[in-house]
């Protein structure tokens, strides 16, 4: 009786957390807690089909709640926010350029501003040079070309002839921003 009862005491505890005044469950291991652990496994090509949908029907459904993104609160009804990891800066002023706005929660962080408007661009902001790698390899592995943008240093473009949508990359010391558009 006692090995049970301890069998049980244990199990509870493995399954509890205790706070100030009540028990609060753990969560289930979903595909969320695997994301936390590997971060977002989103690929290049459903930023691709998501713009190309816009393009060609005006508005269109985001897939990013699939990826374990959740929406953001925001001000301008002409953009629509979601993150993973991330919060406010609360040292953002409207003179930075929006992708400031974010502030990492760790280093797998990430946040998409989207133009709420039919054929408006979409921003993908990021931390980690992994995820970097990872889109910069699966464009060129979709016969994607790399060149540089006129006038900027810090900016690298991705195009095919075939298709009408630009991936642009530009790259801060400390930031890393894809911005998916159309031609």
């Amino acid at each position: 009786m006692k090995g049970r009862l301890y069998i049980i005491l244990l199990l509870i505890s493995y399954c509890c957390v205790a706070s100030a005044s009540k028990i609060i469950p753990l969560p289930y291991f979903d595909r969320d807690m695997v994301s936390q652990e590997r971060g977002i496994q989103m690929p290049v090509a459903v930023c691709l089909q998501y713009q190309r949908a816009k393009e060609t029907r005006g508005n269109s459904i985001a897939p990013f709640r699939r990826y374990g993104f959740h929406p953001i609160q925001s001000a301008d009804s002409t953009k629509r926010l979601w993150g993973f990891h991330v919060i406010r800066d609360s040292a953002y002023t409207k003179s930075k350029p929006l992708y400031r706005l974010f502030k990492r929660h760790d280093l797998l962080s990430f946040a998409i501003i989207e133009d709420n408007v039919p054929n408006g661009a979409t921003q993908y902001v990021f931390w980690w040079k992994g995820y970097y790698r990872q889109f910069t390899s699966d464009l060129k592995r979709m016969g994607f070309t790399m060149s540089e943008v006129p006038n900027k240093t810090n900016a690298l473009r991705f195009s095919r002839n075939d298709l009408n949508i630009i991936v642009e990359f530009i790259i801060w010391e400390d930031i890393y921003v894809m911005q998916v558009k159309s031609k």
